[in-house]
């Protein structure tokens, strides 16, 4: 069985190298990449990363430095990433996107600090755990236990207010939202469950990233661009024009405050 799971996860692997190179090469080609300027850094980032580990082993020490060194970098572009979709679904409500990127940040710098604060308790914990691995697994489960905040109230948001979109948009996001909430709570599973579980996770995370990357290759295209779609309160659309009021009404109340301040 381990067997047939490790070469599943290789077969994964390579059509997800292949998919990621694939669609940035795409968005590039299709001049969308100006448009989804980190999304497409975060996949040039992954081929390039993937390529240096694609003839390593996974239990090698060059394989685990090369990770380690490079991590930091996709914690960043998910970052950026989360700040783009805020721009991009608020485009026409810029002081509700003012507001939610200066929440981003302010509440991953509260995540880190809050997640540095239990390095304590792990300290005290049995010798034999690299003091490096600590810090970075409390920054990592940090990084990304606030920004999963964050895309679940992007994707509430999306849900409950009836905004328009241009199709592209929406397919970028739903498909991150998925992407991110998923491998999030993969991580948080193999953390839980351990070791035993660390092949199976990988396969099945593996299987979700690829089929989010060959979504979007599927579905991002020019035309996307000029298409709008509106998603939100699809249950009760006779209460979306009091909820599009709403929502210009707290924009300005934001906007002014800006320009007080």
């Amino acid at each position: 069985m381990w067997a047939e799971l490790i070469s599943l996860q290789r077969i994964l692997w390579l059509l997800d190298y292949a998919a990621c190179l694939l669609l940035a090469w795409r968005l590039w080609r299709l001049r969308l990449h100006c448009i989804y300027r980190f999304f497409f850094l975060y996949l040039v980032a992954w081929v390039v990363r993937n390529s240096f580990l694609l003839p390593l082993a996974p239990d090698t020490t060059a394989y685990g430095w090369i990770y380690l060194a490079s991590e930091p970098v996709f914690w960043l572009l998910h970052l950026l990433i989360v700040l783009e979709l805020y721009g991009l679904v608020l485009q026409q409500h810029s002081g509700i996107a003012s507001f939610g990127r200066w929440a981003v940040l302010i509440g991953l710098v509260v995540a880190i600090l809050i997640s540095s604060a239990t390095l304590f308790a792990d300290f005290s914990s049995p010798a034999g755990k690299s003091p490096v691995l600590l810090y970075f697994f409390a920054v990592h489960r940090a990084i990304l236990s606030a920004l999963l905040f964050f895309m679940i109230l992007i994707s509430g948001f999306l849900v409950w207010y009836p905004i328009s979109l241009s199709r592209n948009t929406l397919v970028y996001c739903v498909g991150y939202a998925a992407y991110f909430l998923g491998t999030s709570l993969g991580l948080l599973a193999r953390n839980i469950l351990g070791s035993d579980a660390i092949r199976v996770l990988n396969v099945a995370l593996l299987a979700l990233s690829t089929a989010c990357v060959l979504g979007w290759l599927l579905l991002l295209n020019r035309e996307g661009e000029a298409r709008t779609v509106v998603v939100g309160h699809r249950w009760n659309p006779q209460d979306g024009d009091r909820l599009v009021e709403q929502l210009r009404s707290i924009n300005s109340s934001l906007l002014r405050t800006a320009r007080r301040g």
